[in-house]
């Protein structure tokens, strides 16, 4: 029985990334592969196009090729919004998600001393020292809240204020976090003693976040709350050197 070819217009496109996704370079897969693509616009029936049979194989190729290229576009929106290393969001995708939210309260935090880890250990070890902390915040947060790596040593979170839920006030849900964050991190760094004796901390800043609130000035008021806490942490140690 022969096949029932579906009917396309005799149209070339020839882009140059198309060379390497299945063998697509006749002229039939090109004036269908510009049907998907949405280049043509003008309905078929209108068209002064002369028309070609497509067969079912060169169909299912392009099948192939459809989903090839829906795979690579997802990859390539998750690596331009995900940190690589901790699986995060990174500063791109959690600003783009913060808009999204108008309640609540930022917690910027600052690994602090990642440098001596990669000095004094090793690199590999400042990498896992990072994702030990991105662990620690997972760890410290309710399931709707948002963490993100946002630079080399800082992370931040949005803590998303429930509706009309207010048994929790701003304040008190800030210093119940910082709380959280605290005693976790003691117990990282419990089981890894090294990254103690090479001064890694965490230093926290908290923010309120609301309508008409800037990421940026936020994070400028959470900043000098972290640098009263890292004071705090290098007077304890005897470590402390006005910057």
């Amino acid at each position: 029985m022969s096949e029932n070819p579906k009917i396309l217009p005799d149209e070339s496109i020839g882009p140059d990334d198309m060379n390497n996704q299945d063998e697509v370079g006749d002229e039939t897969m090109q004036a269908a592969l510009r049907v998907l693509s949405n280049e043509i616009v003008t309905p078929m029936a209108a068209s002064d196009k002369p028309f070609i049979a497509m067969t079912e194989e060169e169909i299912n190729r392009l099948d192939r090729y459809a989903m090839i290229r829906d795979t690579n576009e997802a990859k390539l929106r998750h690596q331009a919004t995900y940190d690589k290393l901790t699986g995060l969001l990174n500063y791109a995708g959690f600003t783009e998600r913060l808009k999204k939210y108008h309640n609540g309260f930022l917690v910027f935090i600052d690994g602090t001393n990642i440098k001596a880890i990669n000095d004094k250990i090793s690199h590999e070890d400042g990498d896992k020292a990072i994702i030990g902390i991105a662990e620690v915040l997972k760890s410290s947060v309710r399931a709707e809240d948002i963490v993100a790596r946002i630079g080399g040593d800082e992370f931040v979170i949005l803590s998303i204020a429930r509706t009309n839920d207010e048994s929790l006030p701003i304040e008190s849900g800030m210093q119940s976090m910082k709380s959280r964050i605290s005693d976790n991190t003691h117990v990282f760094l419990e089981t890894h003693q090294q990254y103690a004796d090479a001064g890694l901390d965490i230093a926290v800043g908290t923010c309120p976040w609301e309508p008409g609130a800037s990421f940026h000035e936020a994070q400028f008021r959470a900043e000098q709350e972290m640098k009263l806490h890292k004071y705090e942490q290098h007077a304890v140690k005897g470590q402390y050197r006005p910057s």
